[in-house]
């Protein structure tokens, strides 16, 4: 009832009911068998529009069977299920010892794998194509704490997405520890644009990251190979506390066509500690705009974390700044031939 609305019979019923959003049907006509006018356009527009702006509180998508209701009986345009279905994510809130194995997202419009707040997960096996994050576990304060997410693990995967392949750090009120990535793909969304970066770890909103380990992934299309931040954004804190970001391991990394400098930067007084980077071989094809060993490059403290956050920087393979023991082996980086400089218009 609650996934309904039929205006005044629902109307009484509405205290008791929780929420919906909802989305236009698709215009199909039919005469004599077959079908003669079809157009799930707008439909799957605002299905999608409703999942980018909610993904991170739906439970799930309800369609009424191939012929809707008992007056009109209007069927659905062949094929309209088929993209329903491919709109997909996977949303975990607080929910622990969850096992996601050989999952297939395909043409998504949110997050492919988000756990928020989880203990406990592991994901192997899935392939994930998303234009938002293909996986970013995240703590927000959606259960009205923080709660950590921990113990999780994420291997043979293949990502495809234009935005991060792995990440930590859309929503960082919570700590992340004991984190584990291994033997993935990493590439940009086939047909569209490359993807914003590989592994991104951050902490913007007071989380302690620690214990993350990545290793043995491929990386094609890939503009920041690897980027690491500790900011200081605050969101759901009263007054805005860096957190922490230490004891990471990346190791056994390829990436080619890179196109964005990797950055591990703290800020003034929080640095990023205990790093150990070893048997990198990062390929870029172009990249800039650079600027001057002597231009001063802004801290931009409670600025969004991101791949391109401080525009033009020093330097085309690494820029490492408020860092403490870092370990740097076995890293080669190369400009790929023909590399561009990109210069701003």
């Amino acid at each position: 009832m609650a996934a309904g609305d039929s205006g005044f019979f629902h109307a009484r019923f509405r205290p008791w009911c929780f929420p919906a959003k909802h989305f236009p049907a698709p215009r199909c006509r039919e005469w004599a068998g077959r079908v003669r006018e079809a157009d799930a356009t707008a439909s799957l527009a605002a299905l999608r529009a409703l999942l980018e702006q909610h993904a991170h509180k739906t439970a799930c998508a309800i369609l009424e069977p191939s012929v809707q209701g008992a007056a009109g009986m209007r069927p659905q345009p062949p094929g309209f299920v088929r993209e329903v279905k491919h709109t997909k994510f996977i949303s975990l809130l607080g929910t622990d010892f969850v096992d996601i194995d050989g999952v297939t997202i395909l043409n998504g419009y949110a997050d492919g794998i988000d756990p928020d707040a989880c203990h406990n997960v592991r994901i192997a096996n899935c392939h994930i194509e998303s234009r938002d994050d293909a996986i970013v576990p995240k703590t927000s304060f959606s259960l009205g704490e923080h709660r950590s997410t921990e113990n999780l693990s994420v291997t043979n995967c293949y990502l495809a997405t234009e935005c991060c392949c792995f990440k930590l750090g859309t929503e960082s009120g919570g700590d992340f520890k004991y984190i584990a990535v291994s033997n993935c793909v990493m590439t940009g969304l086939p047909g569209r644009d490359s993807a914003t970066a590989g592994i991104a770890l951050e902490s913007v909103d007071g989380a302690n990251v620690r214990g993350v380990a990545v290793s043995n992934c491929t990386m094609h299309r890939v503009d920041t190979p690897i980027f690491l931040r500790l900011g200081m954004r605050g969101r759901d804190q009263d007054t805005p506390t860096a957190g922490t970001l230490r004891d990471v391991c990346i190791d056994n990394i390829v990436a080619d066509d890179a196109a964005v400098t990797c950055t591990m930067t703290g800020i003034p007084g929080h640095a990023i500690e205990g790093v150990t980077l070893s048997n990198l071989r990062l390929s870029f094809t172009h990249g800039g705009p650079f600027c001057a060993a002597t231009t001063p490059v802004p801290e931009v403290i409670e600025r969004y974390p991101d791949g391109d956050m401080f525009e033009e920087l020093p330097a085309w393979g690494f820029y490492i700044r408020h860092v403490r023991d870092l370990r740097m082996t076995n890293v080669d980086l190369e400009l790929a031939p023909g590399f561009v400089v990109e210069t701003e218009s």
